[in-house]
This record gives structure tokens, C-alpha cells and sequence, in this order.
């Protein structure tokens, strides 16, 4: 058997059960973790410039222990490294060399070839290569992209459909035992993390077409995102003049604002759908707790109150963002829906698993996720015991195309000590906070030094002309 097995298809390995997964003794989960570790590190630092440069100028050639991770965890600004002016000019020939020193995958497709929008770009890549393209909500003020590639999502997909049961708990049902009436208040499709998760559940919680019922039926097109996002950002730092939107971009703008006009609407058939489905079945609310909360609001505001059959589930997940909180959030919304399943779920653009919050109120982390957790201020890397309060960094071990190592932005809690709920896996606690850059504060992201990360950072861009 082979040391990545565990980690290629973690639900073939556990045979379809989670609960085996989030109770295995931490010895046996640090010993597959850890033999994983070594096998993608092995296969992955030779093919990927950005890792070889991190290993090579910290002298690491091989991982004797988990611990020995942490310094080739990417910080996650190297998604969002390459020249903005790339994206500013539409030079997206040069946005595929640099993606390309990311992945294993062959973009010779689309290498070398310029496209009219983002959106073509994009499509060219999920169409004629292997990755299956994936950006970041922006709110660090840029687009961080990440090359998933197709069969990291295949594997995503099936631990995820073998996590299903947890998002009930105690767990309720196996997988296929049932579906949903599933209403999402957003676009029905795009390539951030939150609304490519949109059709992830789609593909698996509804048995037919007509069981999908998002806020706008409409794909939401990564030019206009980044257009928005520019503007904003600009307007934040006190710019009195933002980008000069395309011809595309203005199309789609009046396309959004058509939409905003018919919102109001279409609320009120989302809440209609609640109506009709309450007595003949389970329906499941999924999104960001804004989009949730409105549509609370306004089934509260037509007095609908307990909308939802026994069986019934909240998911929220992607936080506040930029978003002042809600006080009355989760009250609103149980006072609308009644008494369903309400689950948290904290996720991240570069992993490929959600981590989902068990009735003690902590978000449990599956074996194929390794945590770390760093000193915000120097670095270092934290023992990894006990419970541990810093910056957040994982390894995802199911990517066999890209390095699954980061470190993020998040100041968590981790806790490696048996959870009240009785699963043994690590865990995170509820309150999850923003950490500046580490160039607003002077803080160091992780422990690898400032001439390692140049030289992959370097590694990354090699060749490629610089900005203006």
C-alpha cells in the first residue's frame, strides 16, 4: 500500500466513513500524515521552482517530522504575487507563466496566447488544461489564483460527500440517503472559492436541476469582481479617480445593476420556494451569513417563521468579510427556519476540505489537513500540543499537482486535546480574526527566512519583465 493512499482518496482509504476519520489515535493520524508529507514533497519539489528555491536555500532535503514543514509552508501571499499590472493590462500570456511555476500540469494549451477578459482566460484554462481555476474573494485588496487541478477536485469532492453525515450532529444519515430542496442566496456560479462551493453542493445534495435554487441565476464574471475590488480598494486609500472599466466590464456592470432591480423579486420567489417545500420535505440553506441573514429578514418581514421540516440545515461559512457583524444573525435566522441543524464551517480558497464545527462549538480538522500555528509576531512555529493561539498554517495533503503548504492570514486556536465532543482529530476554536499584512506590521509570516522566501518569490517570477 502505498504512503500516499491516505491522502490521494482519503474516502476510499476511511471507506466512506468520517467518524473513523476524526477518531483515529493521534499517533496512527501523525504517522499517515507524515509519511504522506514525505512522498508530496519527494514528487512535488523537483517539478515546482518555488518550492525547490524554499527548500534549497534553507538546505532541506528531506522531512524527518511534521514540524519539519513548516518552513516550506508558502505564505499566502504567493498566490497574489505576480505583477498586478498583468491584470491591470489584461497581459494574461504572462499571468500563464506564471501560474505555470505553481502547478505539475502542462498549460502548453493556453501558454502564450492573450486573451480579450479574464473570463476567457480563465475558461481557457478549465477548458484546455487540467486545472479547474479557483480566486480568492479579494479582500486583501487583491486576486490570489490557485491551479486546482481536476483530480484534486475529484478527491474533494468524494471526501466531501463522505463528510456529509458530520454536518449533522450526532451524525444522521449516510451519504445518498437523502436530498434537498438546496437555496442559495448568491450567483449561481463563479470561480471564488464560495461560489465554486455553491455548485459543489449542488452536485451533491440535490437529486434534480429544479432542486438548485439560487438569488441570481447568473454566472459572476471575474472581470467585474476585480473590477469592483479595484475600485473600492482605491477609494479606501483616498484615490478620487478608480480603474476605467472596459467595454466588458461596463456590459456586465449593467447586467448587475438590471439584476439589483429584480432582486427584491426574486427574494420573494427564494421565499415562496421555502413555502412550498416546508410540507414535503427537507431544505437546506447554504452561504455567507449576510446573504443568509438577508434572506432571514426578509421571510421574517412576510411573517414566516419555523420554515423548515425536521432534517433541515443552515451552512454558513466565508465569515464577515469586510462586513460590520450582526448582532441578532443567528437568532434571526433560527427564528425564520425554526429549529434545524445550524452548522458553522470554516474553509480557506487554498484547501481543498471544510472544516465543520461539531456541537461543542469548534471546527474539527480532517486528518488529511495538518495544522500548524505560528508566534504573529516572530514567526515561529508554535508546539504543535496542547492548545495553541497564533497565526493559522496548514498542509493539505490531498493536492498532487500544486503544494498544498500555507500559511495564512487567520489568528486561530488550535487545540490538539480530545474535543467534548469525543472526536480525537485537532480543532480549531470559533473566534477566527484577521491578522494585517505582514508588511503593515512589520511581523514575520513564518519561520523561514527573508533570503528563502526572495528566492522563491524569485523562483516564481524568473524571466518575466517587471512592472513599470
Amino acid at each position: 500500500m502505498s504512503s500516499t493512499d491516505f491522502a490521494d482518496d482519503p474516502a476510499a482509504w476511511f471507506e466512506g466513513d468520517s467518524a473513523r476519520a476524526h477518531h483515529l489515535p493521534r499517533a496512527e493520524a501523525e504517522a499517515l500524515q507524515l509519511a504522506a508529507a514525505q512522498a508530496r514533497f519527494g514528487a512535488l519539489r523537483d517539478r515546482l521552482p518555488p518550492l525547490d528555491a524554499l527548500a534549497a536555500a534553507q538546505g532541506i532535503t528531506v522531512l524527518p517530522s511534521l514540524d519539519a514543514v513548516a518552513p516550506l509552508l508558502y505564505p499566502h501571499g504567493f498566490y497574489k504575487s505576480y505583477a498586478e499590472q498583468y491584470l491591470v493590462e489584461g497581459r494574461y500570456a504572462l499571468m500563464t507563466r506564471w501560474l505555470s511555476r505553481l502547478t505539475t500540469h502542462d498549460l502548453a494549451p493556453v501558454a502564450d496566447r492573450e486573451f480579450a477578459t479574464m473570463d476567457d482566460w480563465l475558461d481557457a484554462l478549465d477548458t484546455l488544461t487540467e486545472l479547474e481555476m479557483y480566486h480568492s474573494s479579494g479582500t486583501t485588496g487583491r486576486l490570489s489564483f490557485y491551479p486546482r487541478g481536476k483530480g484534486e477536485v475529484a478527491a474533494a469532492m468524494a471526501q466531501g460527500r463522505m463528510c456529509l453525515p458530520e454536518w449533522f450532529d450526532p451524525p444522521k444519515f449516510r451519504y445518498g440517503d437523502w436530498f434537498f430542496t438546496f437555496i442559495w442566496p448568491s450567483h449561481a456560479f463563479g470561480r471564488s472559492a464560495i461560489l465554486r462551493s455553491g455548485q459543489i453542493y449542488r452536485a451533491l445534495l440535490t437529486e434534480k436541476e429544479e432542486d438548485f435554487h439560487p438569488l441570481i441565476p447568473s454566472v459572476l464574471s471575474a472581470d467585474y469582481h476585480y473590477h469592483i475590488l479595484r475600485t473600492t480598494n482605491m477609494a479606501a486609500q483616498g484615490q478620487a479617480f478608480g480603474p476605467v472599466a472596459s467595454d466588458y466590464v461596463r456590459a456586465r456592470m449593467d447586467e448587475a445593476e438590471a439584476l439589483r432591480a429584480f432582486m427584491p423579486e426574486r427574494m420573494q420567489q427564494l421565499l415562496d420556494v421555502i413555502a412550498e417545500r416546508r410540507p414535503v420535505g427537507r431544505i437546506m440553506i447554504a452561504g455567507g451569513p449576510v446573504n443568509i441573514h438577508q434572506l432571514a429578514s426578509a421571510g421574517l418581514a412576510r411573517g414566516m417563521t419555523d420554515m423548515a421540516m425536521p432534517g433541515s440545515i443552515i451552512r454558513t461559512f466565508g465569515g464577515l468579510k469586510n462586513h460590520p457583524g450582526i448582532p441578532t444573525l443567528e437568532a434571526d435566522v433560527m427564528r425564520f427556519i425554526g429549529n434545524p441543524d445550524f452548522l458553522n464551517a470554516f474553509g480557506m480558497t487554498e484547501l481543498t476540505s471544510g472544516f465543520s464545527m461539531c456541537r461543542a462549538r469548534r471546527y474539527h480538522i480532517p486528518p488529511w489537513v495538518v495544522p500548524f500555528v505560528f508566534d504573529p509576531g516572530s514567526g515561529a512555529l508554535l508546539p504543535r500540543d496542547g492548545v495553541q493561539r497564533g497565526r493559522a498554517g496548514f498542509l493539505d495533503l490531498i493536492p498532487q499537482s500544486y503544494w498544498g503548504g500555507v500559511i495564512s492570514a487567520d489568528k486561530v486556536e488550535v487545540s490538539w486535546q480530545p474535543c467534548a465532543c469525543g472526536r480525537t482529530s485537532a480543532h480549531l476554536g470559533p473566534e477566527i480574526a484577521r491578522l494585517p499584512d505582514a508588511a503593515d506590521d512589520g511581523a514575520r509570516v513564518g519561520p523561514a527566512p527573508d533570503a528563502a522566501l526572495s528566492a522563491a518569490l524569485e523562483a516564481l517570477s524568473a524571466g518575466l519583465p517587471k512592472p513599470h
